[in-house]
């Protein structure tokens, strides 16, 4: 890692949720209205002290706010305890804050253990927010771990009937992919002898052919991908509305934003050599993804199928290996992490006031909730991509980079489907829920009240902001996406000299 630094930005920035956690569980049980406060006053400062590091970084392409420490140094063995931020962490940070943010303001209706339930999220934070800062390897890995306790906690006790099954299937499959994950990490070092990720090393491709599969598979498993999916409609369905945001909007784009820093940098020669293969396992993702949301019935679950046919657009993207798509990537997770989580707020709206989630339940639902209905209708048009909102920027920009790329047109063109299957799943859910005639057992229900509106009006907003002016997004972006360009690049020609000869 070269010379130590003593930037503490990034450390503190772990700190907040981790201390916060712990005031949490030092407060007394029954004093719930000081945890309530602890845990969302926590949320709100991190967010702060979020965007104030959005602008202390230079988005130049290197690693900024830099912050080490040796933790081994024996023989070969060397870890430093490394964090640091570029264009790309810096925006699945301040995703991570403001999603979880959200999310506690979204609990302040929770009974259930009150207390445990605010310290695990502060702590699945702590977690996520190491995933996208770690430098080192070693870290990464470890803090890819501790959020997978948390989150099977918040999905096991506080979720639906089939908690119990949705949790093991989530860790066993998290789990498993880990394993494979370790082993990849592990011969990586063995073969270039450093954990670095800010400066990694090349290695021979015919071990880069092994090691990158293995760790493919530990970041397949968090995407998800076919067929590693199906840990994920169970997880969502039962998880509890936040947990089901945090899920959507943050956990997953751990596993694309690994490729990317994890991934394509250790392994390029393979990344090169197998860029067409990844592109059409993220076309089945799209198409798959969509078949099941259309043959789906409970709402929640229409949603989670919905995110694996919509983060197969960010793998196909990846795989194009320029800069457009790589771009477009990051912007489909940003836009996919604000969309799904204000989809499965608004369907925890419906599900506290009346424990149904049936497309068949409801009907005429825009007579009784007017302003619930017309926010609804925003994220869901995002969601299947209407002009002028963000899902539409970000889709245009994954398809456009996969139709300028030599032998992905049939693939992005098939990939198109996926937003026509799009667009019918999701319309379908508007009509059902809100169309036709009353069912009079909700003719009363009470109208979207003051934290739902606070939890889902900023989400509301950078919906349309970036589908307005999504510039700003892509210029912090760029210098880190024109660096992973030319290391593949240079990739290539490694490539073509190799199979020249």
């Amino acid at each position: 890692m070269g010379p130590i630094s003593s930037d503490l930005h990034l450390p503190i920035l772990l700190l907040l949720p981790a201390v916060g956690a712990i005031l949490v569980m030092l407060s007394p049980r029954e004093r719930t209205g000081l945890i309530r406060t602890l845990s969302v006053g926590t949320a709100l400062v991190t967010l702060a002290y979020s965007i104030y590091l959005a602008f202390l970084l230079d988005y130049d392409g290197s690693f900024g706010l830099l912050w080490s420490r040796p933790v081994v140094d024996f023989g070969r063995l060397k870890i430093n305890f490394a964090l640091g931020a570029d264009g790309l962490s810096m925006l699945m940070i301040l995703l991570n804050a403001l999603l979880f943010a959200v999310a506690l303001v979204v609990s302040l209706n929770i009974e259930k253990r009150v207390r445990e339930y605010h310290a695990m999220f502060l702590l699945l934070e702590m977690g996520v927010f190491g995933v996208f800062a770690a430098t080192d390897l070693f870290f990464f890995y470890v803090f890819w771990e501790i959020i997978l306790i948390p989150m099977f906690l918040i999905i096991a006790v506080w979720g639906g009937k089939e908690r119990q099954k949705a949790a093991l299937k989530f860790i066993l499959f998290t789990l498993g992919g880990s394993l494979f994950m370790l082993v990849g990490i592990i011969g990586y070092y063995f073969a270039g002898g450093s954990f670095d990720l800010t400066d990694p090393v090349t290695i021979a491709k015919a071990k880069q052919d092994i090691l990158f599969w293995l760790v493919f598979i530990g970041l397949a498993v968090k995407v998800p991908l076919f067929p590693l999916h199906t840990w994920l409609p169970d997880a969502h369905t039962e998880a509890p509305t936040a947990g089901s945001i945090i899920l959507a909007g943050v956990l997953l784009k751990m596993g694309t934003s690994g490729f990317l820093r994890v991934l394509f940098p250790l392994f390029p020669d393979a990344t090169v050599f197998y860029a067409s293969l990844l592109g059409a396992i993220g076309v089945v993702n799209i198409v798959y993804g969509a078949f099941l949301a259309l043959a789906a019935r409970d709402i929640k679950r229409i949603i989670a199928c919905s995110s694996i046919s919509h983060m197969g657009f960010v793998v196909l993207a990846l795989a194009t290996l320029s800069e457009t798509g790589f771009s477009g990537a990051t912007l489909q997770m940003i836009n996919h992490g604000l969309i799904t989580g204000g989809l499965f707020l608004l369907v925890g709206v419906i599900y506290d006031r009346t424990h149904r989630r049936g497309l068949e339940d409801f009907g005429g639902l825009y007579r009784v909730m007017p302003f619930y209905y017309g926010i609804m209708l925003l994220v869901t048009l995002a969601s299947i991509g209407l002009p002028g909102l963000n899902g539409f920027v970000s889709e245009f920009t994954c398809l456009l980079a996969a139709f300028q790329v030599q032998g992905f047109h049939v693939m992005a063109a098939i990939a198109t489907s996926g937003i026509v299957l799009g667009a019918v799943y999701m319309l379908n859910l508007i009509q059902k829920v809100f169309s036709g005639p009353i069912n009079e057992k909700w003719s009363r229900l009470e109208d979207i009240d003051l934290r739902e509106s606070v939890s889902i009006l900023p989400l509301s907003f950078l919906i349309i902001f970036l589908g307005v002016a999504p510039g700003p997004i892509f210029k912090l972006m760029s210098g880190t996406m024109n660096s992973l360009v030319e290391l593949i690049a240079n990739a290539g020609l490694r490539l073509s000299s190799y199979m020249g000869g």
